[in-house]
């Protein structure tokens, strides 16, 4: 009887040690000071702590999303998250509060779609760093001759102003989701009386030698009315300057999100834990890059002038 008495108030203990609170508040998304999440089995939903074990709230289990498109992030494998720099205090961090006998260390399950780890481009624009000097040659060139009318007018076209395309190409990829296509907006410094600063979004896809472009163009088509003797032929004439640039740059990249444990036990009451990334490491601790190398040609027609033959 004595023994069953034990067995009973130790019972009860840790029931109450366990214990979630009677109310747990709905949320809508995942808080940001949420520093890990467990999935509920009984319950089926994900429960949201706070640094020092608090709820912080629960939310639907899944919701149904999976594979993103390209755009400025793309999901980590389990592979990926283990090689961050820090892994290994995301790893201390679930021997600690959670044992070190997972069964499995996953960054992005299945049932959970929408809460796993991602590897987002950091910053609004990546800078270029040129070179140097560009190199650039002028020529002349003209429109066709058009005769003046009856009336000793004519009108000659031609565009004017500046266009450039640049080609970026992979030259270190990096060795986090390899293979994967990720957005981010390019940026190219302005030179002097050659080009003005331009940005734009390309894709990069995360592999040696693979390479994108985008062209950005001012020019304008202007017109120009001339009086002269009809029958003469008119055309105008004009400077076109031809410029090269390259440059380098790098796509940085940070890891975010939440990476799951799997325990063939409940640990603190739940089988599934997932450890919040951003939370646990700092940026130099979480971050990659891309590095590439840009090329840059530039068009620009000026200078112009009439002539009739």
């Amino acid at each position: 009887m004595l023994f069953s008495s034990k067995l009973l108030a130790l019972f009860a203990l840790v029931s109450t040690a366990c214990a979630l609170p009677t109310s747990i508040p709905v949320l809508d998304s995942i808080p940001v000071n949420a520093v890990n999440i467990a999935k509920d089995p009984e319950l089926d939903v994900v429960i949201a702590y706070d640094a020092d074990g608090n709820v912080l709230g629960q939310l639907p289990a899944s919701v149904g999303m999976r594979k993103r498109d390209a755009g400025s992030c793309v999901n980590m494998s389990s592979d990926d998250v283990q090689k961050l720099p820090g892994w290994e205090k995301i790893a201390q961090y679930a021997r600690e509060n959670w044992g070190d006998n997972w069964d499995s260390a996953n960054a992005n399950p299945d049932q959970y779609p929408d809460r796993g780890a991602i590897l987002c481009v950091a910053g609004d624009v990546t800078p270029v760093t040129l070179d140097g000097e560009p190199s650039c040659k002028t020529q002349s060139q003209s429109t066709g001759g058009t005769i003046v009318g009856a009336d000793g007018t004519v009108s000659l076209s031609a565009n004017q102003g500046t266009s450039q395309t640049t080609q970026v190409t992979v030259t270190q990829g990096s060795s986090l989701a390899v293979g994967a296509s990720v957005s981010a907006k390019v940026g190219i410094p302005e030179v002097a009386e050659i080009t003005a600063s331009m940005s734009s979004t390309v894709t990069f896809t995360n592999d040696l030698s693979t390479s994108n472009s985008f062209t950005s163009s001012n020019q304008q088509t202007q017109t120009v009315s001339l009086q002269n003797q009809a029958g003469k032929s008119c055309s105008l004439t004009f400077d076109v300057q031809t410029c090269d640039l390259t440059g380098t740059g790098n796509v940085r990249m940070l890891g975010s999100g939440w990476m799951w444990f799997f325990y063939g036990s409940r640990k603190n009451g739940h089988y599934h834990w997932a450890a919040s990334i951003d939370s646990i490491l700092s940026e130099d601790e979480r971050q990659t890059s891309i590095g590439f190398r840009t090329s840059t040609s530039t068009n620009t027609a000026s200078k112009y002038n009439a002539v009739c033959e």
